[in-house]
């Protein structure tokens, strides 16, 4: 076990201890230490974007604003939430939504809420969006 406690926010190499029950003999500790990161939790908004594929087509469709939470440097990371919609039925559908870096490739540690909505087609002119349920 490491112990964190009265750490704050940086960069710590703390070592490894082991407690045993009694009539154990320790023979080793591997590693002897961790190097740790401990940062905040941070929370920022977006607005998702949905992507549809080509051919595709989705009228007005409302804005939703959706949460990034994580570690301060993975949410600095995250640039935009999309959520792809696969729109091959008409019909409602769930659509996962991903927080992105710059390059659109998803950052992982950061989590989305909420992760998934529910889109509803009906046709290629009329479209509606909301929050799924969990």
């Amino acid at each position: 076990s490491v112990n964190l406690h009265g750490r704050k926010t940086g960069e710590y190499t703390i070592p490894v201890h082991a407690n045993l029950p009694k009539g154990w003999k320790l023979l080793e500790v591997r590693p002897q230490v961790v190097s740790i990161k401990i940062e905040p939790i941070e929370s920022r908004s977006f607005i998702a974007t949905l992507i549809v594929p080509e051919g595709g087509r989705m009228e007005s469709p409302i804005p939703l604003q959706c949460n990034v939470q994580g570690p301060s440097s993975t949410v600095k990371q995250v640039r935009a939430v999309t959520g792809f919609v696969n729109n091959e039925n008409a019909g409602p559908a769930d659509v996962r939504l991903i927080p992105v870096d710059r390059d659109g490739l998803p950052v992982p540690g950061a989590a989305v809420f909420p992760e998934w909505v529910r889109i509803d087609t009906f046709g290629a002119q009329e479209s509606s969006l909301e929050q799924a349920e969990d």
